[in-house]
Parts: C-alpha cells; sequence; structure tokens
C-alpha cells in the first residue's frame, strides 16, 4: 500500500514485515538488522553492534562525538535501532546497509548511528515513539532521520533496498532546499512527543481505592480476550504474562471461574502451539497466527522468565502437571542455551539460522519419516499435525495427545529424543550474549517462582547464584546499576533488581536482600524522580536524549514504573514506611485514566490497584524453623501476601512475637493479627476465614 506523506512529497511502500511490538494501546508491526566499519563501533560490548563491523556503511554508535560530527558537518543523523535477534533486521542489513552504493549515499549525506535497542531502551523508547506517531504502528528495524541535534523529524521501519534509497535521495534533498520545513516539522513531533500522553485523557471523578472497581477492570481484561484459543485478541499473540498472572490474582480473590478458565485456556494453547519448543523447551517471541501454531522463532530470557512465573503460579491454582512440565522444561532452557559460565543469563536466541527464519526448529514430513520407524512415524503424525506434502516444513505443535496411553506416551517421549538428537546436529542460530541487569532480575524471579511451586531447592540455589552474580558485576560501589557491561542501568533494571531482591527476602529471611533492595529504592528516588509527578523517569538525569520519558504501559514487560510502584507498596509494608506507601497509592492514581480507557495495556497496574483495594495479610515466621515454615506456606497460591520473619525480630511488625525453641506463624491484615498458629495448615486455615 502506498502511503503519501503530504507536504513532504515522499511516497513509501509499507513492507510485508514481520518484527512485531505490542504497545498501548494496540499491536504496533513491522520487520528487523545491519553493517561495515571498524572503527566507532569496535569498542563496542554489543553484539548486535559488532554484527555491524563488516557494512559499508559507516556506523557510529550513540554518542557525543557522533552529534557533534553532525552538527559540524551540518547534516541529518540516521538512527538505525534493532536487536540481534531480529529477523527483518537481519533481512534489511543483507538488502540495503550490506550494498556499497547504499552505503555511499548512506555515508555522503547522513551521520549514520546504530542502536542494540536492548543496551540503549531510553533511546528507542524515544524514538520508537516518534515513529509511532509518523507511521500509526512501530517495530525494528526502526530507521529515524533526526535534525543534527537530535529531534526527529521522519521515520520508518524495513524498506525494500530501492525503497530505502528513493527515500534517502528525497530526503537528502529536502534538507538542502527546505530546511525550514524539515525544523518545523521536527518542532511538531517534539511537542507531541513531549507531552504526557495520559493528560489527553479525562480524570476519573473518582480515585478512591474501589473492589467494585477492581472487578469490572478484571471483567475488561476478559472481556479483551480470545474465548477460543486464548491470550488477547487479534494476531499476532504475544504471550503477555502480566495479563494473565493478574488474571489469576482476581479469581483467588472473586472465586472467579471465567476468570480462571480464560487463563487456563491460554495456558493449554500456549504450551501444546508452535510458540512452544516441543523438542527443546522454550518460548518464541510471539505466534503470528491467532492459534498460537506459528512462531517468530527468536526466544527472549525475559519472556521465558516471565511465562515460568506464570506457569509456575497456574500450577499452585489448577496442580495441573503439564503446567510443572513447562516450568521444568523452559527452565532447562534457560540453563542449557542462555546460562553464561560465569553467571548471569544471556539474553536471547536469534530467529535466523543459516540465513533463514527457523530452519533450526522446523521439520518436513521425508525428515521424520527417515528419522523414525513406521509405528513412531504413525504415533507421531497422530500427535502432532504434520502436512501430507513430504516438503512441507512444520512447526512441531500438538493436536491430540491428551487421550494416549502410557506406553504411547512413552513412544512419543523416545520420538522426541531421536528427534532432539537430530535436530543438535543442525547449525543453531546464534545467542546474543549480552547479559541485561532487568532481564536477569526476571530470571531470579522464575527461579524463586518455579521453587515455591515445586519444592526443588536446585531452583532456590540459581535464583541466589544469579543474584549474588547481578551484585558482584552490575553493582557498582557508589550504589548505582549498570544495565550491561558498560552502560548504566534504567529503570526497569532497578525496578525489577528491586522486586527479586524483595522476593529472595520474603523466600529467605535473609535481611541482606531487604537491605540492598531499600538501597536500591533510595537511589532510584534520587537518581529517577521528577517535578509535580509521582512516577518516575525511565532514564536518571544525565542523559544526551533531548528530552526524559515516563515509562507507563505493559507491553512484553510490564511497566517499570508499574514495577516500582509495586515495590514501593511491599516495601512500605514491610517497613511500614507511610511515605513508600503513599508514594505506591498516587502513583496508581496518576495513571488511573489509562487504566480506566485501556485495561489491556495496564494490567500490572490493576495488580497493584486490586491489591490495594481488597487488602493484603502479612504473614509473620518467627523461630528457628522459619524457612522451612516459609516455604509449607508459600506451596500454596497466596496473592497480595507479605512475608517476613526469621530467627529475630528485625522487622517492625515482628517485634515482641518472636518465642524462644518455638516457630509460630502469625496471619495479619493491615497489621493487625490474630493469634499465633504452629502449622501452615492451621496459618492456610485462618486466611481462608479472612
Amino acid at each position: 500500500m502506498i502511503k503519501n506523506l503530504g507536504a513532504w512529497g515522499i511516497r513509501i511502500t509499507k513492507a510485508k514485515g514481520l518484527c512485531f511490538l505490542f504497545i498501548f494501546p494496540f499491536f504496533l508491526f513491522t520487520h528487523c538488522k545491519g553493517s561495515k566499519n571498524k572503527k566507532p563501533l569496535e569498542g563496542s560490548t554489543s553484539p548486535y553492534l559488532l554484527q555491524h563491523l563488516d557494512n559499508p556503511v559507516l556506523w557510529h554508535p550513540w554518542n557525543e562525538g557522533a552529534l557533534e560530527l553532525a552538527k559540524k558537518l551540518d547534516r541529518p543523523i540516521l538512527i538505525s535501532m534493532g536487536y540481534a535477534s531480529c529477523h527483518w533486521c537481519h533481512v534489511m542489513e543483507e538488502e540495503s546497509f550490506m550494498d556499497t552504493a547504499v552505503a555511499r549515499l548512506m555515508n555522503d549525506h547522513f551521520i549514520c548511528i546504530k542502536i542494540d535497542r536492548e543496551e540503549r531502551p531510553d533511546i528507542d523508547q524515544l524514538y520508537m515513539h516518534a515513529l509511532q506517531l509518523i507511521q500509526g504502528s512501530g517495530g525494528w528495524p526502526a530507521n529515524v532521520f533526526a535534525l543534527p541535534d537530535g529531534r526527529p523529524f521522519h521515520a520508518v521501519t524495513y524498506m525494500e533496498k530501492n525503497q530505502w534509497t528513493d527515500l534517502l535521495s528525497q530526503i537528502t534533498a529536502l534538507y538542502r532546499a527546505q530546511p525550514g520545513k524539515i525544523r518545523q516539522q521536527a518542532l511538531l513531533l517534539e511537542q507531541d512527543i513531549r507531552a504526557d500522553p495520559l493528560v489527553r485523557l479525562p480524570a476519573p471523578a473518582d480515585t478512591a481505592f474501589r473492589t467494585g472497581l477492581y472487578q469490572a477492570l478484571a471483567d475488561s481484561l476478559i472481556r479483551h480476550s480470545d474465548p477460543d484459543y486464548g491470550g488477547l485478541e487479534g494476531e499476532p499473540k504475544f504471550p503477555m504474562p502480566s495479563v494473565w498472572l493478574t488474571l489469576l490474582e482476581y479469581q483467588s480473590w472473586k472465586k472467579d471461574s471465567t476468570a480462571l478458565e480464560q487463563v487456563v485456556r491460554t495456558l493449554d494453547a500456549m504450551a501444546s502451539g508452535g510458540i512452544y519448543d516441543q523438542l527443546g523447551g522454550g518460548f518464541s517471541r510471539y505466534s503470528t497466527d491467532r492459534f498460537w501454531q506459528w512462531p517468530h522463532f527468536e526466544k527472549m530470557l525475559y519472556d521465558n522468565a516471565q511465562l515460568i512465573s506464570l506457569y509456575s503460579e497456574a500450577f499452585q491454582v489448577t496442580g495441573k502437571p503439564g503446567y510443572a512440565k513447562i516450568v521444568r522444561e523452559s527452565l532447562h532452557f534457560m540453563e542449557k542455551e542462555l546460562k553464561a559460565p560465569a553467571g548471569g543469563y544471556y539474553s536471547s536466541v536469534n530467529a535466523d539460522s543459516e540465513g533463514e527464519e527457523g530452519k533450526y526448529y522446523l521439520w518436513t514430513r521425508k525428515a521424520l519419516r527417515d528419522l523414525l520407524s513406521p509405528e513412531e512415524f504413525a504415533l507421531f503424525e497422530k500427535a502432532y499435525r504434520i502436512s501430507q506434502d513430504e516438503n512441507k516444513d512444520n512447526v512441531l505443535y500438538l493436536d491430540g495427545a491428551e487421550n494416549f496411553s502410557a506406553s504411547q506416551k512413552e513412544m512419543l517421549e523416545s520420538c522426541r529424543a531421536k528427534l532432539v538428537a537430530a535436530r543438535e546436529r543442525r547449525i543453531a542460530p546464534a545467542t546474543d550474549t549480552k547479559i541485561i541487569t532487568s532481564w536477569n532480575a526476571l530470571a531470579i524471579g522464575a527461579c524463586l517462582d518455579a521453587f515455591h511451586a515445586l519444592g526443588d531447592s536446585l531452583f532456590l540455589g540459581q535464583a541466589l547464584q544469579t543474584a549474588s552474580f547481578l551484585l558482584q558485576t552490575q553493582l557498582k560501589p557508589d550504589g548505582r546499576l549498570l544495565r550491561t557491561g558498560s552502560n548504566y542501568g534504567f529503570l526497569d533494571d532497578y525496578a525489577l533488581a528491586i522486586k527479586s531482591l524483595l522476593a529472595l527476602y520474603e523466600t529467605t529471611f535473609d535481611r541482606q536482600w531487604l537491605q540492598q533492595s531499600d538501597r536500591l529504592m533510595k537511589r532510584v528516588i534520587v537518581d529517577f524522580s521528577g517535578q509535580n509527578s509521582a512516577l518516575f523517569y525511565y532514564s536518571p538525569e544525565e542523559t544526551s536524549l533531548f528530552t526524559r520519558r515516563k515509562d507507563h504501559y505493559d507491553e512484553a514487560l510490564p511497566s517499570s514504573n508499574a514495577v516500582m510502584a509495586r515495590n514501593l507498596y511491599k516495601m512500605g509494608t514491610l517497613l511500614q514506611d507511610s511515605g513508600y506507601l503513599s508514594r505506591a497509592e498516587a502513583m496508581v492514581k496518576e495513571v488511573l485514566p489509562g487504566i480506566l480507557a485501556y485495561p489491556s495495556s495496564f494490567s500490572h497496574w490493576i495488580s497493584l490497584y486490586g491489591w490495594i483495594a481488597c487488602g493484603s495479610h502479612e504473614i509473620v515466621i518467627l523461630g528457628d524453623q522459619a524457612p522451612r515454615v516459609n516455604q509449607e506456606m508459600r506451596r500454596h497460591y497466596l496473592p497480595f501476601t507479605v512475608y517476613m520473619g526469621g530467627r529475630e525480630e528485625s522487622l517492625p511488625l515482628t517485634k515482641g512475637k518472636y518465642k524462644e525453641g518455638e516457630t509460630t506463624i502469625y496471619v495479619c491484615r493491615d497489621k493487625v493479627c490474630k493469634l499465633p498458629v504452629s502449622t501452615a495448615l492451621e496459618a492456610l486455615d485462618q486466611i481462608e476465614s479472612r
């Protein structure tokens, strides 16, 4: 479809593209790779940037030197953003950025900057917003044209080579002939980017926390779900774990079977679908269809960590053994494919191998028949829908194995083992070896949730190991966090690190984790707070960008402000800090217009709204056996609950409750505690009695 850009006189063809982005308040999609220059990118620690060293395009990293060069030469900046596992980024690199004629056009007329969106999400968020304003959608690769001072004036995603060179020529001519028009466009775009979108929404008359509104918001999430195949309505389909975690909490409070049915429908469909690697475990980033069958094959640490948490909690609620299987297999995938030798987890596995998306994961009918005996193939074909075309590629997804006998299931496992062995002889997709603090914090939470649900101490050990690694390598002496090896952290790095440290305290009752999380909290309040708003900026004050943004919306990752608000509320409850509690409530009220207008883009906020509206339980466990008793409690699904205790009265609510030689449990609500009991079963009975 040809789109005319009006006064610009630029005509571009929207390509088929396929690297999708889910963002408020709708799905935004497009495409994704790219570079050859030895000097400016040579010192980069980003595998994505290093992939571009051999491009004839003279790529620069984002730094003051590149911006000053643009001003000195009076050239527009071309900012190209992507990530290592992005398929369409690779396509555009091969078609355009590796072409010497295209590179000459780019080098002669632009200062070209290459951004790893995972390493510099602050830059990506800012210019992605510009892309969405211009095109009505977004995705990667994102190619943004900006004035030498960094203010954007035009942006596109993937383009075929001829379209790309035509656009470069037209922008070059316009920049020379009509600089005033370009500056005016940049000014108008800057105003829109700086504007807070929540301000445009009507403010609610009543901002009190009410259970009735919580119920209405949760019901809205259900209404926006696909009643047949799970997930949110439409396609492509992203897992969106925070939506289903929020509905799990809601069904536990309301005893709502409809909410639980929708969660189960979604989790069952994903687990049996092609989005889940039926051989090696782990989830791909999204499904291109409504049925979860054909995935976009890149595997991200942040998706898998969140989904492990989701399936762990769903197992606690439902007891479905298939969910425990998903948890174990996905953790095995993380350990096998993403675990760094020195500790921590790598960020992603590429979608492509040997230049083709998904080649590592696909099977033809002929290949399956060659590997399996006739009896095995007949059973395998019955379990997985295999095309009758001998040479057509198939994604494996379960389609009829529910009623297999024990012997058939055993044979099916033998078939899988043969396929795994054969697949491991293929050329595997590359791994992006960046270690990102926020994503590793999610991995800590995943291991802890798996430990609580399944009781396997191995998972607790993995969580402790990763937390120690992060604090040793990513925490600077001045108390600031790194995001990756050389880049300082953003709000999501702090927010998710604090969340994971709080979870470690609630699991182990080791106060070092609580103390470290409080130190990080205080750092966030100093470095990320602004004036006239309870919300935090995404980047710290020292930034080279022309504006600072706040992160409101839940996407593939929950809003970092929503995570911070929940951290404040939980830490305020543990420490009985009224300042933390009141700021958390103020943050929710500030985004309430967005919550009411677009609930599915604010599900993590809805979760905290429900917690505040419904009230929480504080579980105090004191005594020598406190960790063991705590784990007995944690095997049960208890949302809106805070745990504290250990062998000393170290927190306000624990004062006066320790009894020498005993382990006691206090079930409290709003700091009012029931009579102490000595077993988890008795405490659970007190909770059920409300």
